[in-house]
């Protein structure tokens, strides 16, 4: 048992040895969520997640709008824009919290955000 626990005291101590540098950090995150920054990178509301569904009725304009125009039988490309998409929030954001909206400078993605602050400077993906 002694030796039991210099051997892990000695692994604790190497864990804590200036060796060990931190040389990287991953950020990942989901698509379609919603920051929104101002001039100086600040947010002006809470992010909109992917799982917000409050837009459901800018999503469907989006749909009926882009099928405008389309040639019969054929599929336009924003026929399956869903209220968790990021252009539904942004277009109910401009909708229902327009002083919000008059103050954006950036639009980005939570993981971007995280990545912004980590960083302090903006990526375009």
């Amino acid at each position: 048992s002694s030796s039991s626990s210099s051997s892990s005291s000695s692994s604790n101590n190497s864990a804590s040895s200036s060796k060990y540098v931190l040389s990287g950090i991953g950020i990942s995150g989901q698509q379609h969520g919603m920051v929104l920054l101002d001039s100086d990178y600040r947010p002006l509301r809470p992010a909109k997640l992917w799982c917000d569904v409050e837009a459901c009725q800018e999503s469907e304009w989006i749909r009926n709008t882009s099928t405008t125009g389309a040639a019969p039988g054929k599929k336009c490309r924003w026929d399956h824009v869903l209220p968790g998409f990021t252009s539904p929030k942004v277009l109910w954001t401009i909708r229902n919290e327009p002083e919000i909206w008059n103050r954006v400078r950036w639009c980005c993605l939570p993981h971007d955000y995280i990545n912004l602050v980590l960083r302090g400077v903006h990526d375009d993906e």
